[in-house]
């Protein structure tokens, strides 16, 4: 029997997905160095200490820069909204491939759908 996930871990995944999702879109708005700690911190699960030692810095360095990156992050999708529209694309374009009536509209659909995953960037 697979073992389910608490409520607040799950919610705490699909917060760390959103950020890698953000960084993905709006990653180039951030400096290298809010970049690097965001993906060591996120994508590859580094503690801030690990990431700390790793670029010899202090861990309150690189918790500053996460955070203020999170926060960039947010505030680029609040005023640009491309996350959420993917993600609304993404919904519509799985009700469209349901009613695909040929090889040709579901052909077209996967395409659209490639354009907007985040995971192919």
């Amino acid at each position: 029997m697979p073992l389910q996930q608490s409520p607040a871990l799950q919610l705490m995944r699909e917060k760390d997905l959103t950020i890698s999702a953000l960084a993905d879109i709006y990653g180039d708005f951030l400096t290298e160095k809010q970049l690097t700690f965001l993906r060591d911190y996120y994508d590859f699960d580094y503690s801030l200490s690990e990431i700390a030692e790793k670029h010899g810095v202090a861990r309150q360095t690189v918790k500053d820069a996460i955070d203020s990156a999170v926060r960039a992050l947010r505030e680029f999708e609040g005023r640009l909204e491309l996350f959420s529209r993917f993600k609304e694309i993404d919904v519509l374009a799985d009700e469209l491939l349901e009613l695909a009536e040929n090889e040709e509209q579901r052909r077209l659909i996967v395409r659209i759908k490639k354009c907007i995953d985040l995971s192919a960037r």
